[in-house]
């Protein structure tokens, strides 16, 4: 699975909350502008309708269509509205856009509707006549005694607001751009502060992996990454003081294993060289970069070796004996010693094979066995006539103190010594 870079993940969540609140904000400035701006046009629109009826000319009927419909025009001229004036039966009096003879029946408007009985109407909607969406502001007008006689109705077509509006829409817009392009350029850098410690430390764990404990990391001013920082160098000082003690331990051991006079071979359940020492090399004339990792039965011929190594890894006990080997052109005896090989967590790992060269003892317990059988050879017939020898005096001193004599049976009866082919004669 790809792994993604933290700042792919911080930055992209970032830009994208930060432009739904810009165009959120730019969603309701403008839409609360343009409530705002219709609610202003409906009041500008009930203020004009309010000074036409204070300059209408009188009267306010049929009789007067004339006088009133050039009010209508200029008034409508100099507000830039339309003005239309209808009596309480729905003929229009006057109009400033169009002819009023011309114009239907107006009593169903909603706006009229709405002036006749509340006194104020107002209606956003389509209009047949100019063929455009226009707002209807609509007051009406009443005489002296406080009766309506007419209805005073400015309007503007939507499309005028909607061009006010669109320019208003239009600097809305290029300052949400701005607000977008500095909330991208603070989102980038807020995603880079918080990335970019975590990586200096990635760098400078890289660092500690390759054992360069020197340099150590510089402490962010962020509280959670300081803290991560200040545990890597106490870790790197730990891991560089570690290692030192772990090379001089095993430069120590590395220099009794290469002074060891005996061979020692590590093995692995596969019959694999591990390691081996300077002694055991010469004593199997094999040179150790060679045959590392190599199985053992490729650069040693010997059954009895692994007949050794099979029983070690068996019965998992201590195995030892003797095993001839052939250096260069000499036979050697070696008493070989296997021991099972343990890690850290007590899982068999292998054998370790200890060689002792006892060619010399063995020689010496040889020629010592060939002596004492020599010596016991050679004094094996002295010491037999001694035996017989003092059997005899035994016997002779026992006659004497008898009163009598014992003749040797080699000596006659004077005592005299007779040949052994003689015979008693008188």
């Amino acid at each position: 699975m790809r792994k993604i870079r933290l700042i792919w993940q911080i930055f992209p969540p970032y830009l994208i909350l930060t432009l739904g609140v810009v165009v959120s904000v730019t969603w309701f400035a403008s839409s609360s502008i343009h409530e705002f701006y219709l609610e202003q046009t409906e009041d500008e629109l009930d203020i004009l309708a309010r000074l036409a009826i204070q300059q209408i000319p009188k009267p306010v009927s049929s009789d007067n269509i004339e006088a009133i419909d050039r009010f209508c025009e200029k008034f409508g001229d100099t507000a830039a509205i339309r003005l239309t004036v209808v009596d309480k039966s729905g003929v229009v009096l006057g109009d400033s856009d169009e002819d009023p003879l011309k114009m239907e029946n107006h009593l169903k408007r909603p706006e009229i509707q709405a002036a006749l009985k509340e006194g104020v109407g107002r209606s956003t909607r389509f209009s047949h006549t100019v063929d455009t969406e226009m707002m209807y502001v609509a007051l009406d007008f009443t005489d002296e005694s406080g009766n309506t006689i007419a209805v005073i109705r400015p309007s503007i077509s939507i499309s005028e607001i909607d061009h006010v509006l669109s320019g208003m829409y239009q600097k809305v817009l290029v300052g949400a751009l701005v607000l977008a392009g500095l909330a991208v350029a603070i989102s980038w850098w807020i995603s880079r502060y918080i990335t970019h410690p975590l990586g200096d430390l990635r760098k400078g764990v890289d660092r500690f992996a390759r054992g360069d404990f020197d340099k150590k990391l510089p402490v962010p001013a962020t509280a959670e990454i300081a803290e991560l920082v200040i545990a890597a160098n106490k870790m790197a000082d730990q891991l560089d003081d570690r290692i030192e003690m772990v090379e001089s331990q095993r430069s120590e051991l590395e220099a009794v294993f290469t002074s060891m006079v005996e061979g020692v071979i590590a093995v692995d359940m596969d019959y694999r060289c591990l390691n081996m020492n300077r002694a055991a090399s010469h004593f199997l004339g094999v040179s150790l970069p060679k045959v590392l990792g190599k199985r053992i039965d490729s650069f040693v011929r010997n059954e009895e070796l692994f007949e050794l190594l099979n029983r070690s890894m068996e019965s998992r006990e201590v195995t030892e004996r003797d095993i001839t080997l052939v250096s260069g052109v000499e036979e050697r005896i070696y008493q070989v010693r296997g021991t099972l090989l343990h890690d850290a967590s007590r899982n068999e790992i292998g054998v370790l094979l200890v060689f002792n060269d006892v060619t010399d003892l063995r020689k010496l317990q040889s020629l010592g066995k060939e002596f004492v059988a020599n010596v016991s050879h050679e004094i094996k017939t002295p010491i037999t006539s001694i035996r017989g020898f003092h059997r005899n005096a035994s016997r002779w001193g026992q006659g004497r103190s008898r009163g009598h004599r014992t003749i040797p049976d080699h000596c006659d009866e004077t005592g005299s010594e007779t040949g052994g082919d003689r015979r008693g004669s008188a």
